[in-house]
């Protein structure tokens, strides 16, 4: 799981911080993620929100 964050703080191994705008993370270097608990009731995250089914096209045969 790839991530790009913004506004990030950075604090290096030595304690030395930094703050960076933006920053991609390749995701087998993500190590731990914490979602916010207002997320847990979005409707993006409903397994249970059925999607339409795609329009049939093309129905003339030959």
């Amino acid at each position: 799981m790839n991530v790009q964050l913004r506004d990030v703080t950075v604090t290096a191994r030595d304690g030395a911080v930094t703050h960076v705008e933006q920053v991609f993370v390749r995701g087998s270097q993500v190590r731990f993620f914490s979602v916010p608990e207002m997320l847990k009731n979005a409707p993006m995250f409903n397994p249970n929100h059925v999607k339409p089914p795609p329009p049939i096209r093309n129905l003339r045969r030959r």
